[in-house]
C-alpha cells in the first residue's frame, strides 16, 4: 500500500511534465494551452482523492490486521472511500462532457460501482459494529 502511494506521489510531482508532453502529441493541430490545464486540473484531483482512498485502505488493512476489523473507524473509513470515488467519477463525467473516450466511461462506470459497494459495505460494518457492541455488554 505504502509502495502505491509512493507511486502516487511521484506521478503527481511528474504531472505537469507528462500531461505536457501528451498535450504535445496528440493535440499538435489545436496547440490550445486550456486542453493542458483542464487535464490537469482533471488529473490532480483525482490523483489527490486516489492518494485519500489508498490512505483510509490502510488504515482499514491495518485494523484487520490487529483482529479488529468491526470499529467505527473502519465505517467512516468506507464512507470516505466511497465519497472519494463519487467525486473521481464526477470529475470523470465532466472529461466526458469536453472529450469522450472510451476509457472515460470506463473509469465513470468503475468509479460509480466502487462507491456503490463502498456505501453498502459501511452500512454492513456498520450493523457488524452493533452487534459486537451489544455482545460486548451481554455477559
Amino acid at each position: 500500500m505504502v509502495v502505491l502511494m509512493g507511486v502516487a506521489l511521484i506521478s503527481l510531482v511528474g504531472l505537469p511534465w507528462i500531461v505536457s508532453r501528451y498535450v504535445n502529441y496528440v493535440y499538435v493541430i489545436t496547440g490550445s494551452s486550456y486542453i493542458k490545464y483542464y487535464f490537469m486540473a482533471v488529473l490532480y484531483f483525482s490523483g489527490i482523492l486516489s492518494l485519500v482512498v489508498l490512505y483510509e485502505l490502510r488504515r482499514i488493512f491495518i485494523s484487520c490486521a490487529l483482529n479488529d476489523p468491526f470499529v467505527v473507524r473502519n465505517v467512516t473509513s468506507l464512507k470516505r472511500i466511497g465519497y472519494a470515488s463519487l467525486a473521481i467519477g464526477g470529475v470523470f463525467v465532466t472529461k466526458a462532457v469536453f472529450f469522450l473516450t472510451f476509457l472515460t466511461l470506463i473509469i465513470i462506470f468503475v468509479f460509480a460501482l466502487a462507491a456503490l459497494f463502498c456505501f453498502v459495505l459501511a452500512d454492513v460494518f456498520e450493523e457488524a459494529v452493533n452487534h459486537k457492541q451489544e455482545n460486548d455488554l451481554t455477559i
